[in-house]
């Protein structure tokens, strides 16, 4: 292995259990230190620094600092005694000079560590911080010029700790995809009322392309934010503010727009799901947890009467939702509200359904919500219709929503659409790229016949996923007996869409 070690250019040492591995650890070590192997690697990847042996540290740095072409260094260290901070002085002063990425994960860097890594930061074009805790205090953050990827994941959502997070965003003027992430959802939400938007507007939104907010944000604040962003073609929220002022904002990224992930929208209607759907033709991958009413893509009896009627029980969910708003002190963008509101209900029409545009979608996460009566017992077919124009469909997460929140109805009025022959099945033999299926909050009653389809017109499938059927004897055979098939299946012969 010695002989091939100057070849190697990617390089990941795993984490040793101290007890169990103390004996593989210490070799690893000595190895990569005493053989100088492995001096052209341009990626290395250390997921747990050495923290009891008194040369372990030393041994990481000395390889870093062998590989001279090295362009990516990930590191993770759950702590930083005053012990290394020469080590890490090191690191960040004396590294490659053509380190682009880096990625820290647990380190906690003292003032002096965090300036040289400001230093460093000025040629970096990559930087994901997880959970690390920097100390800015009284240090001037530079610009970033390079800086184009940027990941922030804390765990504690302090105020202090949010606003020298934020310090570094706005010092990222070239900043293309943002990730940033907290676990508690308050502390964002006071930060960016109070400091964020004009500083994010002007210095950072106007060049993103890939924005992802683990963060609870107002409807209004969401408006504001996604208007100041250029065209995105990716976006994950997590928030319930998702309404009026945040879709019509979420119209001017519609043609660009490749990947959409909105969970915990408790506030977004069904209707607004489908308009997601008939408006980006690009999206090739859609997750949401707020169901679709399956009356919202089908004609016929029945289906008319109820838009109408869930026309009517929006209308009374918009006055909860405004009066919440209100309680909470949150009256931004009132005239517009109202302007959208009036417009969207001039223009919905009860008696149309158009055809979803996202003919490209590869990975779909949604519910479908069908009413239980047999007023719906021919809209699976209708559905099984528009799902099968997505030939490029690999995953299909489908069900019921699993909330109160997302459905809004009782568990007994609705039940998810029936993946059997005799509801429609056949229209989907065109997915021929179908590889996963999940199911989700559904009742099933697939059988063998069901089965035996899926496997000769999806040659791709390799999962199933969920409840196939709602006896759990029947269930369990049908799982095994899908394993059982799979091992015999050929191997798919690759045919494209269409075909």
């Amino acid at each position: 292995m010695m002989r091939y070690s100057e070849h190697i250019q990617h390089l990941t040492i795993p984490s040793f259990n101290e007890k169990k591995n103390s004996v593989g650890k210490g070799l690893c070590i000595f190895t990569l230190q005493s053989n100088r192997w492995c001096r052209n690697l341009q990626s290395l990847n250390v997921l747990s620094m050495d923290h009891t042996s008194k040369n372990g540290c030393a041994s990481y740095v000395a390889l870093i600092l062998l590989n001279q072409n090295l362009r990516e260094l990930s590191i993770c260290s759950s702590t930083v005694t005053s012990r290394r901070q020469l080590s890490w002085g090191i690191v960040f002063t004396q590294c490659s000079q053509f380190l682009r990425i880096l990625k820290l994960r647990e380190c906690r860097l003292t003032g002096p560590q965090t300036a040289q890594l400001m230093e460093l930061g000025r040629r970096l074009s990559c930087v994901h911080f997880d959970n690390c805790r920097l100390e800015l205090g009284g240090i001037t953050v530079p610009q970033f010029p390079m800086m184009n990827d940027l990941r922030i994941r804390s765990r504690k959502g302090t105020f202090s700790i949010l606003a020298h997070e934020l310090r570094w965003i706005t010092q990222c003027p070239q900043l293309r995809t943002l990730t940033w992430l907290g676990r508690d959802a308050e502390p964002h939400h006071v930060l960016i009322k109070r400091v964020a938007f004009r500083s994010l507007q002007n210095m950072t939104w106007q060049h993103l392309q890939r924005l992802d907010m683990g963060t609870n944000l107002s409807d209004s604040q969401l408006a504001r934010m996604s208007s100041a962003c250029g065209p995105l073609q990716a976006l994950r929220l997590e928030t319930s503010g998702c309404w009026y002022r945040s879709l019509v904002a979420l119209e001017r990224h519609f043609g660009t727009l490749e990947d959409l992930r909105l969970y915990d929208c408790d506030d977004l209607r069904s209707w607004m799901c489908q308009r997601i759907l008939v408006s980006c033709p690009k999206l090739t991958c859609f997750k949401i947890e707020r169901a679709l009413f399956a009356h919202e893509l089908v004609t016929g009896l029945g289906a008319e009467e109820a838009r109408a009627v869930q026309l009517k029980e929006d209308t009374q969910d918009d006055i909860v939702v405004r009066q919440k708003e209100i309680t909470r002190g949150e009256n931004e963008m009132v005239e517009e509200l109202k302007d959208i509101m009036a417009q969207f209900a001039a223009s919905r029409d009860v008696q149309r359904v158009e055809p979803w545009a996202c003919l490209k979608m590869e990975y779909l996460t949604m519910p479908i919500d069908f009413p239980s009566g047999p007023e719906a017992v021919a809209w699976d077919e209708q559905v099984f219709q528009q799902i099968s124009k997505l030939e490029y469909l690999t995953y299909w997460s489908l069900g019921r929503s699993g909330s109160a929140k997302a459905s809004r109805v009782d568990d007994n009025q609705t039940r998810a659409i029936q993946l059997k022959l005799e509801s429609g099945l056949a229209h989907l033999a065109s997915l021929k790229r179908f590889a996963k299926l999940r199911f989700s909050h559904t009742c099933q009653r697939i059988e063998e016949q069901d089965i035996r389809w899926m496997m000769k017109h999806w040659p791709c499938l390799k999962t199933t996923s969920g409840t196939l059927h709602e006896d759990k004897a029947i269930n369990e055979a049908l799982h095994q007996w899908f394993k059982s098939l799979k091992r015999k299946a050929p191997k798919p012969s690759g045919q494209q869409p269409g075909q």
